[in-house]
């Protein structure tokens, strides 16, 4: 069981929307703590093609009729304070520092999200380090292991393992 403060700033919660042939929706919530991506396209893009539709073997039962539904859609219904992706990329210009996932909502909730740190992994010395970058105010702070803080302009040269989106 996770602790209830990494809960509160992780946790965030996706509506499966089954809808029948009879146009009755149902509706239900799971929870998720971070997501896994493959990111091709863009960050959104590949978000938006996670949630999207889910044809699976499964069939669920309307929960107004007696209609078997082979297909639900994922929204996003509660964002959290804290979004973490584990990001797989193959190019460094497909994380935007600022973000509209409002089109992923379940329901009209303002979803804009800003980037505020990255984890890479970097070779010093013949040894893989973490390294990181967080958004200070309106500055760029990164930080390695046995180094000094430094500011930095450009990190969009990054592949990142994981953003942190707020």
């Amino acid at each position: 069981m996770i602790s209830k403060p990494l809960q509160d700033q992780f946790e965030w919660s996706i509506s499966n929307i089954l809808t029948c042939d009879d146009a009755h929706v149902s509706r239900v919530v799971e929870s998720e703590l971070s997501i896994k991506l493959d990111i091709d396209e863009s960050l959104v893009k590949s978000l938006a093609m996670w949630l999207g539709k889910d044809y699976g073997t499964e069939e669920f039962d309307c929960s107004k009729c007696i209609a078997r539904i082979d297909s639900f859609e994922r929204k996003i219904r509660e964002l959290p304070k804290m979004l973490l992706i584990f990001a797989k990329t193959t190019d460094h210009d497909q994380f935007p520092l600022e973000m509209d996932l409002s089109e992923l909502m379940d329901g009209s909730k303002p979803a804009k999200l800003s980037l505020m740190g990255i984890v890479y992994r970097k070779s010093i010395d013949k040894e893989k380090v973490y390294v990181s970058i967080v958004r200070k105010q309106d500055k760029w702070i990164k930080f390695v292991p046995g180094a000094k803080m430094e500011e930095v302009e450009d990190f969009k040269q990054v592949k990142p393992l994981l953003l942190i989106y707020k």
